[in-house]
């Protein structure tokens, strides 16, 4: 079981992105999930178009112009688009393991590399490390994405060139993980969400961050 309360199959929940800003802790992106799983060593999300979600309005810049620069201090509320996603993940890994669907074509598995995830009373919370992986669905080929992103961010002195490396390290981890346990995953594949699940909301306090379950090594 994943440290702290048991979830439900069913429970909406928020898993956020925190990050360390001078001496205090910020909330990035927020993002509305209902639980699929929440046993022994696994947690399985689920996301879908409509659901909502929160991101820091402020200027932004980096190769594609998604990167932070300044928080002007204001969320502005979105909705998840376009795809479905199931997101895997096992305690203690620095990675996740998403499928994304359109429609019931499946597209794609998707690695996102970030700390190990911290559970709070409305979910979890986590760090992104920029870089991530795209897996083909019959695993024939794989890419890094955001790299040019990472490099920038290297370049603001949010990563050094060792964390750079064991981002890389943890991305190939993996997916060597993925391809040596693909009849695994690809049982996901199949699974449908329960057409009764309503549409989960963003609750009360999701912008409050609680210090003591957030350590400067996961939270950088």
């Amino acid at each position: 079981m994943l440290k702290g309360d048991y979830r439900p199959v069913g429970t909406p929940v928020i898993l956020r992105s925190v990050r360390s800003v001078g001496d205090h802790l910020r909330v990035g992106f927020v993002r509305s999930f209902t639980v699929v799983e929440h046993e022994s060593e696994l947690l399985v999300l689920y996301i879908a178009p409509g659901y909502p979600c929160k991101r820091p309005v402020g200027v932004r810049g980096g190769p594609k112009g998604r990167i932070l620069l300044k928080h002007l201090g204001r969320y502005e509320d979105w909705e998840w688009r376009d795809t479905r996603m199931l997101l895997l993940y096992r305690q203690g890994d620095a990675h996740s393991i998403q499928l994304f669907w359109r429609n019931e074509e499946f597209l794609e598995w998707y690695i996102d590399l970030h700390a190990p995830l911290r559970i709070t009373s409305l979910g979890w919370d986590t760090s992104d490390f920029v870089l991530d992986l795209q897996v083909a669905p019959d695993f024939s080929s794989w890419s890094w994405k955001d790299e040019d992103e990472l490099e920038f961010c290297v370049q603001l002195g949010r990563y050094n060139h060792a964390q750079v490396e064991a981002i890389r390290r943890e991305g190939e981890l993996a997916l060597t993980r993925l391809r040596q346990d693909r009849l695994y995953y690809q049982r996901w594949i199949g699974w449908r969400p329960d057409s009764s699940w309503l549409l989960p909301s963003i609750p009360e306090g999701w912008e409050l961050v609680n210090p003591e379950l957030c350590q400067a090594d996961e939270c950088g």
